[in-house]
């Protein structure tokens, strides 16, 4: 087999800064808002703004330190953030629970509304009678447990089941997609017919007016000049997040460590 040889002259060529920043701008504007952890010092410190959508973000440390409870704030997060979005939370311990994620779901709701069941009335702030909050916390949590049939929890117990649900996952964003592409085509041949019955219209006006004339499908004004076909494009600006748009997966140490032994610097996996 001949040895392929590489010139150093013949390297890629060099990119401006202002065009690699364009790109990341444009990249940035088309990612949703970052995922809060539910405290400002940590988003801002350590995650720089947030968890970003399209990457990978591990967080480690000892037992009882609240990796958990960050994880469940952004997991909160990203269903007040978008309300179609799911979550798919894989669970490698059996630890997972829905009465503490749902009283996380429940404290961001209520941060949501004046605090201390307060009500304001001009510049005045006047409590709320008791039956009130009562009925405003009944509410909320009956809307916090709504958005867990939005989190889908897969229980694995090894690597080979993480495989499995990570793929699961894929599959069904894929089918998301084909729907949410066929959706924007109808969309698309819906505006363009009514772009066309509108431009139909318009012609036979103008024909009566003799501004119009039609020549082998095109359309051209009374000067010659051949009119444009008018269609209308479907806006590719960021929409809500559908189906899973987040995946957690707690912890990945307690399948991946079974793959080692002691001895070993790196585990294997067949």
């Amino acid at each position: 087999m001949p040895e392929t040889t590489y010139d150093a002259a013949e390297a890629a060529p060099a990119q401006l800064a202002s065009a690699l920043l364009e790109a990341a701008l444009s990249r940035n504007e088309s990612t949703p808002t970052p995922a809060s952890s539910g405290l400002d010092e940590i988003d801002t410190v350590a995650l720089h703004g947030g968890f970003r959508y399209g990457e990978i973000t591990s967080i480690a440390g000892a037992s009882g330190t609240g990796k958990t409870l960050i994880v469940l704030h952004a997991v909160a997060s990203h269903l007040l953030q978008h309300k179609n979005g799911e979550v798919a939370f894989i669970d490698t311990t059996g630890s997972f629970s829905p009465i503490r994620l749902r009283d996380i779901i429940l404290v961001r709701l209520k941060r949501q509304i004046q605090p201390s069941a307060l009500k304001q009335s001009g510049y005045v702030y006047e409590k709320l009678p008791h039956d009130a909050v009562a009925k405003d916390n009944n509410l909320l949590r009956n809307e916090a447990t709504e958005m867990l049939d939005r989190v889908r929890v897969m229980r694995v117990f090894d690597f080979a089941g993480v495989v499995e649900a990570v793929g699961e996952v894929g599959e069904n964003c894929e089918r998301i997609s084909r729907l949410d592409e066929n959706r924007k085509r109808h969309q698309h041949c819906e505006t363009s017919e009514n772009a066309t019955r509108e431009i139909a219209d318009s012609q036979d006006e103008d024909e009566e007016n003799g501004n119009v004339e039609v020549v082998g499908g095109a359309m051209y004004d009374a000067e010659g000049s051949r009119m444009a076909k008018c269609e209308v494009p479907v806006s590719d600006q960021d929409e809500d997040i559908v189906g899973v748009g987040m995946i957690v997966l707690d912890t990945v140490t307690n399948v991946v460590g079974s793959l080692m032994a002691k001895s070993q610097v790196q585990g294997t996996y067949e």
